[in-house]
């Protein structure tokens, strides 16, 4: 018995030891990735404006540039400044960006609807209300188009009105079963952040998240949402997804359509993007190879070009790097 138990500490610490191994080499590796946004600016920089929900929150909108509105609305745990590359390009290109903190999010407080897909919905209707109630073009990474969905169910007609919608990297449905149930347990907890704060398990967490090459920033810069975020606000949005369906909800939306999506996506993969766009009555769907889930920071230029075709502009006609000095 002894030696069966010496047998297994050491088999233990044999994987401990590969597992570092692997995590080493691994880091390694993304030290030498190149950063498509290197040099730019990481927050965005613009018109700071407060607005007030009809359940009594607050959401933090930043607004910069001149031109057709986009409205761009942000994933669970993300902030304003996760479109940072994907904002100074279209604002580059002569599109005007309207970007908010979703309610629990940045400087974003949630009323006493709480954080539900519903309140996502009305908190997007409220923007829309006030920066354009008519033509904006709407942009939903992940949760942000969980929140355009939202919306659409609420409101169709003023949805409808608007110039475009692009789904980013998003789903329309989620499963209730018992393993997603353990995930929204684990997801909720206080673990995620503790894991997030250690730079070397943090990374490798983090590194799920994106496809083929992240850079290390990228991979720090998903660190520090998971670190920063409220529990509750993760909490809430994350139970508030599990077992959803809106998928129906997609073939109302008449308004021309994109869906933009990595191939390498592990968070909302490509099949449920597929499905998203199957139901699409006038839109089409840009898969973006070697592109994971946070796609607006691995592939900007092309997030960005596919909403601008929405607006009729294009990004080659924007000056080049204009976006790198553009507040």
């Amino acid at each position: 018995m002894a030696l069966l138990g010496v047998a297994a500490v050491s088999a233990v610490a044999g994987v401990i030891v590969g597992v570092r191994a692997a995590e080493a080499r691994a880091l390694a590796r993304w030290e030498d990735n190149p950063d498509p946004t290197l040099g730019e600016p990481t927050t965005l920089v613009g018109e700071e404006t407060t607005i007030t929900t009809r359940d009594g929150g607050s959401l933090h909108v930043v607004s910069a540039g001149q031109g057709p509105v986009a409205v761009l609305a942000h994933g669970i745990t993300a902030n304003v400044d996760e479109w940072a590359p994907v904002a100074k390009r279209l604002v580059a290109a002569g599109v005007r960006v309207v970007a908010y903190d979703e309610r629990g999010h940045g400087r974003s407080r949630p009323g006493s609807g709480g954080c539900t897909l519903e309140a996502l919905g009305t908190d997007l209707l409220d923007v829309l209300a006030i920066v354009a109630p008519r033509d904006a073009i709407l942009v939903g990474h992940s949760m942000g188009g969980i929140a355009i969905l939202s919306a659409l169910d609420q409101a169709p007609d003023v949805v409808n009105q608007c110039r475009g919608v692009a789904l980013v990297a998003t789903v329309a449905r989620a499963r209730d079963d018992r393993f997603t149930r353990l995930q929204v347990r684990v997801v909720s907890s206080e673990l995620p952040p503790r894991l997030m704060s250690n730079e070397r398990h943090g990374r490798v967490l983090a590194r799920s998240g994106y496809g083929d090459s992240p850079s290390v920033a990228m991979l720090d810069g998903t660190r520090r949402n998971w670190m920063t975020t409220p529990t509750a606000t993760r909490a809430g949005f994350i139970r508030a997804m599990r077992g959803f369906d809106l998928l129906e909800v997609v073939s109302r939306l008449t308004c021309p359509a994109v869906v933009v999506c990595g191939d390498r996506d592990k968070v909302t993969p490509l099949a449920e993007n597929e499905a998203i766009a199957a139901r699409l009555p006038n839109g089409t769907i840009d898969v973006v190879a070697g592109a994971g889930h946070v796609i607006i920071k691995e592939q900007p230029d092309r997030v960005a070009q596919d909403v601008l075709r929405l607006a009729g502009h294009d990004l080659a006609a924007a000056p080049p790097n204009a976006w790198a000095s553009t507040t």
